[in-house]
């Protein structure tokens, strides 16, 4: 573009206007980079408490099938 303002064959209101989109789109970019960084740290968040539950869960079950084994044994 710049080479094309040099030689006289774009106006210099269009090469500033192509220069203001790149510089709002290369925001708008690092915004979106940034949401989905945030966003897969929830993912991450959420999965771990997940597990946490699941693992929870899974004992607390263990726990109760020994003590009805140990009730039916009686």
């Amino acid at each position: 573009m710049q080479s094309l303002l040099k030689r006289g064959l774009t106006p210099a209101g269009r090469v500033l206007a192509l220069r203001r989109e790149h510089a709002r789109l290369s925001g708008e970019r690092g915004q979106t980079v940034a949401a989905i960084a945030r966003n897969r740290g929830q993912i991450l968040q959420i999965s771990t408490e997940l597990d946490r539950q699941d693992t929870t869960r899974r004992g607390e079950i263990v726990t109760e099938l020994r003590e009805m084994t140990a009730r039916a044994a009686e």
